[in-house]
């Protein structure tokens, strides 16, 4: 399909079942569809949590911030990770 939430969603469900390739395939399809998704940033930052890339996971739930200030999931993901980063530390 060429509809971003679609391939979004499916992206969502693939990273719960740890099909991540195909959910970065399928996230990755959203992005281009609609660049200026902010959730969208959040689902591929969960993923690269998920996978172990939290530096990146960052990047991308600030972006998602950059695009939507108000966004309850990015600011979320945020504090915890840096919760996690001082619980580690």
């Amino acid at each position: 399909p060429e509809y971003a939430p679609a391939l979004l969603m499916l992206g969502v469900v693939q990273t719960q079942l740890a099909r991540y390739v195909d959910a970065e395939q399928h996230i990755l399809a959203a992005l281009r569809i609609d660049p200026t998704w902010s959730y969208a940033y959040v689902a591929y930052g969960d993923l690269m949590s998920r996978t172990g890339h939290d530096a990146k996971a960052a990047r991308l739930w600030r972006k998602a911030l950059e695009l939507d200030p108000q966004s309850a999931e990015a600011h979320q993901r945020l504090a915890l990770a840096h919760v996690e980063e001082n619980d580690t530390a």
